[in-house]
């Protein structure tokens, strides 16, 4: 299938488009510019689990000019709904209806200009025509038939994590965030690090709190947490605590992170109980039972 080339303006930013062997891709730093993020580079790094650095010589290939000698990050479709879904910038969802109602139509249309070869009379123009017409016909079925078992294959691979998330969804029990970061096997510094820049946490004083809207969304509690400060007076910190449906959303969402499969097998033999309450129970915590920090 041949590449498509489609750019557009979206306030003031110009944003490349490619057909890519039937897929919509674009250049991550173009979109996360129109989208108001002030560190491309991160942003994609953050958000984008897919993105492809691709060199100039394959970036000319496909029509895109290189506007450095190491290449450009090139990001499907999947990838560009995180960064609106992540996106601080009102006219977000108004860029998404741009690229879902005009520029993925656009870019998915194929299409042909035959021209006549010399003395090729109209009955053999239209001859060559149906030719082509089949060929791609029958190359389109192919394509078809591959994406299909590669749909299946992915089905296959991911379907066991997918349940398991579920079932962990539908359970109860709270996590502290270093518990968290362990059980879907990322470091704390990195999982903190994505919290305070992804709207799930702030600060209040020395507290950290969680924003309301991550509470609202079931993902988050914030816990009062009593304590004697270094005067001796009372005081009232915050500790932010991670619900089992918010467990499988950041194994889901933070980048890099997959939910060690310990859990998922205890989550699949009693989803009710929970993870911390199955793990009291058979006398084998799952980590050191140390006071979580004010966080």
């Amino acid at each position: 299938m041949s590449n498509a080339i489609i750019s557009f303006n979206f306030e003031g930013v110009q944003v490349q488009a490619v057909n890519r062997n039937g897929d919509a891709w674009f250049v991550g730093m173009e979109v996360t510019a129109a989208l108001g993020y002030a560190d491309t580079d991160q942003a994609i790094r953050n958000h984008c689990k897919a993105a492809e650095n691709l060199k100039p010589v394959e970036l000319t290939g496909l029509g895109i000019s290189a506007k450095s000698p190491r290449g450009l990050k090139l990001i499907p479709e999947r990838d560009l709904y995180r960064l609106v879904m992540n996106s601080q910038k009102p006219t977000a969802i108004a860029f998404e209806e741009k690229v879902v109602g005009e520029i993925l139509p656009s870019i998915r249309k194929t299409g042909g200009y035959i021209a006549a070869a010399k003395e090729e009379t109209p009955e053999e123009l239209a001859l060559r025509a149906v030719t082509v017409l089949q060929a791609a016909l029958e190359r389109q079925r192919e394509e078809s038939r591959l994406e299909i078992e590669r749909q299946k294959a992915l089905i296959d691979e991911t379907a066991p994590k997918a349940a398991a998330l579920d079932r962990i969804s539908a359970s109860g029990g709270e996590f502290g965030l270093t518990e968290t970061a362990k059980m879907i096997q990322v470091k704390p510094g990195k999982f903190f690090d994505w919290l305070d820049q992804n709207r799930c946490r702030y600060s209040k004083g020395k507290a950290k709190m969680a924003y309301q809207e991550r509470i609202d969304a079931g993902y988050l509690k914030n816990r009062a947490n009593p304590y004697i400060d270094a005067n001796g007076e009372p005081q009232v910190g915050n500790t932010i605590k991670v619900t089992a449906k918010g467990l499988a959303w950041f194994a889901r969402m933070v980048p890099d992170a997959e939910l060690d499969p310990v859990y998922a097998h205890l989550a699949e033999n009693e989803a009710k109980t929970g993870l911390r309450n199955l793990a009291e129970k058979v006398g084998k915590p799952p980590f050191a039972k140390s006071p979580e920090p004010v966080s």
